[in-house]
């Protein structure tokens, strides 16, 4: 597998640009984001759900430029006119393909590999299970599937990650960066070690599960002192680029 060299000093500059992007990212996602475009751990393209203002589009591109260079595909309901300004201004729009339509839609016309699913659009468990079942056999040996939010109480996308993608022995390596949730997909199955990971993490979340639902309500009092709480118990600082990349590489 190629392995990268991380450049440090463009990852921070990465970070600083894409802050300036409107959306809803940590300058620690951007990073962790940054990094999944730069480190290849299969062979395919990027495919992202929920543009919004294409900040974490971009955060992926400029990351693809330090690695294979992949395409972005990006899927949102609407097309907003200031994704395209903000894809210009970064100097990204010609590494990063938009489509205007639900993600249905778009799974019935895509057929190119994919090497990073990164899942920031519906928030609905069901629609989201929809699309981990679409994109599934696209899925090269090796990819990465991300979901935003899981240590976020905004919607049910922790329900996916855990009862799908954790729960499940074709994912291997997985952790959570910032909110973001993160997992290796393996066509042989997962070891033994990896299981007796991911079960430790899929408890832990689990413990989670009542505060995510929908419609979305931001705990409060006592319940957010019991949500931070667990939050905690949760391991989900920043990444060492080139540590992580040689792990799951």
């Amino acid at each position: 597998m190629f392995l990268p060299k991380i450049n440090c000093g463009l990852l921070a500059s990465i970070v600083a640009e894409v802050r300036e992007v409107e959306g809803f990212l940590t300058d620690r996602e951007i990073e962790f984001l940054a990094v999944l475009g730069a480190c290849p751990t299969a062979a395919g393209c990027i495919v992202e759900l929920g543009t919004l203002y294409g900040k974490s589009a971009t955060a992926l591109a400029l990351g693809a430029r330090m690695g294979d260079k992949a395409v972005v595909h990006t899927v949102d309901l609407q097309a907003r006119p200031e994704v395209a300004e903000n894809f210009r201004r970064c100097d990204v729009a010609e590494e990063i393909r938009t489509y205007a339509m639900p993600s249905s839609e778009f799974w019935k016309q895509f057929d190119e590999p994919i090497r990073l699913l990164w899942h920031d659009g519906s928030n609905q468990r069901d629609y989201v299970a929809g699309d981990i079942d679409s994109a599934a056999a696209l899925l090269t040996d090796g990819a990465i599937v991300a979901f935003h939010d899981v240590l976020n109480s905004s919607g049910e996308r922790l329900h996916n990650f855990v009862d799908n993608v954790l729960a499940s022995p074709q994912f291997g390596q997985a952790g959570v960066v910032g909110s973001i949730g993160w997992a290796q997909f393996v066509r042989g199955g997962c070891t033994t070690a990896h299981a007796w990971h991911k079960r430790t993490l899929q408890q832990r979340l689990s413990w989670l599960k009542p505060f995510h639902t929908l419609p979305a309500r931001r705990p409060r009092g006592l319940k957010r002192i019991v949500y931070e709480t667990i939050r905690q118990t949760i391991p989900h600082g920043a990444v060492n680029a080139e540590r992580w990349y040689r792990k799951v590489a």
